[in-house]
């Protein structure tokens, strides 16, 4: 079966037939092959993949596109970003569908599941799911930017007056319970 295939294809009778062009075809594929794994192999080529697995998570809760809040989740997002080019914090962004509570909770509880380290809501719609968040979840830190909630150990206030100053709030904050 084997050399039926070999004749059909045609090989074995071009080798026949130009076998200078098969030995210089041949020589070139060898070359290449060894070129690249010279290449590949030599030192100073340390392919080495960063373990970000270990990094300290945080995640912004973010309301939908137009919402009144942008301004407060832009400032709180830049601060979770310069937090993240210091290096070991992973940031990530969660877009709630919306801001109603019975949403936004589940979507809170969602990156308490992701095992985020620091969950930072923002605006006022997300308050009252902060603050039943931050009571279900008792070892979970939160932060909410905005007007200050209803007091409670785990949810750390970041005032939302001044947008401006909400970055380097957050990260304050993320430097102070990565340590």
């Amino acid at each position: 079966m084997l050399n039926h295939l070999v004749r059909a294809s045609g090989i074995v009778e071009a080798a026949r037939r130009k076998p200078r062009t098969m030995a210089i075809g041949a020589a070139l594929v060898a070359v290449t092959v060894t070129v690249v794994c010279l290449l590949a192999l030599r030192p100073g080529n340390d392919f080495k993949a960063a373990n970000v697995s270990r990094n300290y998570r945080a995640c912004l809760i973010a309301s939908p596109v137009g919402a009144t809040d942008a301004p407060l989740a832009r400032s709180a997002w830049q601060g979770m970003l310069t937090a993240a080019a210091t290096g070991h914090v992973n940031a990530q962004r969660i877009v709630a569908p919306t801001t109603a509570a019975n949403v936004s909770l589940p979507v809170i509880n969602g990156a308490v599941q992701r095992h985020c380290g620091l969950i930072v809501t923002v605006g006022e719609a997300m308050r009252e799911s902060a603050e039943k968040a931050a009571a279900a979840h008792p070892h979970q830190h939160f932060a909410f930017v905005g007007t200050a909630p209803k007091p409670s150990p785990n949810l750390t206030a970041i005032d939302g007056a001044r947008p401006r100053q909400v970055a380097g709030h957050v990260v304050a904050l993320l430097d102070e319970l990565r340590r």
